[in-house]
């Protein structure tokens, strides 16, 4: 069973990864001239970098209620 300085720090790291997915899709919006392109770059960063958010904090809250409906909406 992981420690929770273990799970804390993959939390984190899952938040940051999900910040940087998202700093990358504001980054796809400017960089591309199609609007196909900006629309691609940002859907898929965004959905990547939401699902680590959600799973950092599911972490970060630990195995409670919270968490369930973390689940769920992912």
């Amino acid at each position: 069973m992981f420690r929770r300085k273990e799970v804390w720090t993959v939390g984190i790291c899952a938040l940051v990864l999900a910040l940087l997915l998202r700093a990358v899709s504001a980054i796809g919006l400017f960089r591309f001239k199609c609007v196909l392109n900006r629309i691609h770059a940002a859907a898929v960063t965004d959905t990547i970098g939401v699902l680590f958010m959600m799973g950092g904090l599911a972490l970060l809250c630990g195995l409670t209620l919270t968490t369930v409906k973390i689940g769920i909406i992912v």
